[in-house]
């Protein structure tokens, strides 16, 4: 963290530092990962955040993102699956802890974010990941429906 400024001319700098990104490829804004969040879970959120750490130039903190990322869904959906399925409280727990991780996920690395671009660093286009994020979405629908169908469920 930086400290407060001193009038002492001959003090040496102070400010915080950042990694210079090791990787080639530009990093997502923190917009996109919140978004992705919202949208797709925070699973995705989580996934992104990970490979945005690799692309900020702090690899070390890649596979935990993605660990806490899943672990955290997988607790939650096992909270979610022992409440009673005419319960509302699922249905607002998923929906409020989904916010909750967007909005948090796409704080997590802002300054990071923040600091990359003011040294003139590209941004990563979010659309390739929102057409995986579809892709993804639709073959696990379609494997849903066709497991409900055979099932005789459907």
């Amino acid at each position: 963290m930086s400290q407060p400024p001193s009038n002492d001319p001959f003090a040496a700098p102070n400010a915080e530092v950042f990694p210079v990104a090791a990787s080639t490829k530009p990093p997502w804004s923190p917009r996109a990962v919140g978004v992705i969040s919202f949208f797709f879970s925070f699973v995705a959120g989580g996934i992104l955040l990970g490979l945005n750490y690799e692309r900020l130039g702090q690899p070390e903190k890649k596979v935990p993102a993605i660990a806490l990322s899943a672990l955290a869904f997988a607790a939650l959906f096992g909270v979610a699956m022992v409440l009673p399925d005419d319960s509302r409280v699922a249905d607002q727990l998923l929906r409020w802890t989904n916010i909750g991780a967007a909005v948090g996920l796409a704080q997590v690395q802002k300054q990071a974010y923040q600091a990359h671009v003011a040294r003139g660093g590209a941004t990563a286009s979010p659309w390739p990941v929102v057409g995986i994020c579809l892709a993804v979405a639709v073959v696990l629908g379609a494997a849903f429906f066709g497991l409900m169908y055979m099932t005789g469920e459907f």
